[in-house]
């Protein structure tokens, strides 16, 4: 039997979860408020490309995953950058629109 697919709003969720960044952090980190960032990872609102851009740079995880072309594997999760890396930086969403 075929796995379920992940909605986008999981995917983003797994991999805020696996980069080890809480729902405050990435709230803080682009600059909107929390109650967003869950509405976003609940599938409840339509996530914009600049925010999904975003979650790719701050999570450090390929494109394909964020898009549903590619699972998440524990060699992405391993050779992921650490908090303190500059990929971990702010990215300004806003800018990107």
């Amino acid at each position: 039997m075929q796995s379920p697919t992940l909605t986008l709003g999981r995917r983003l969720a797994m991999a805020r979860e696996d980069a080890g960044i809480s729902v405050n952090e990435m709230a803080d980190r682009l600059g909107l408020d929390r109650r967003t960032i869950t509405s976003y990872e609940r599938s409840k609102r339509p996530v914009p490309r600049p925010i999904l851009l975003s979650y790719q740079v701050i999570c450090d995880v390929p494109a394909d995953f964020i898009e549903g072309r590619a699972a998440l594997t524990q060699e992405v999760v391993s050779s992921r950058c650490t908090a303190d890396s500059p990929a971990q930086g702010y990215v300004d969403h806003r800018r990107a629109a």
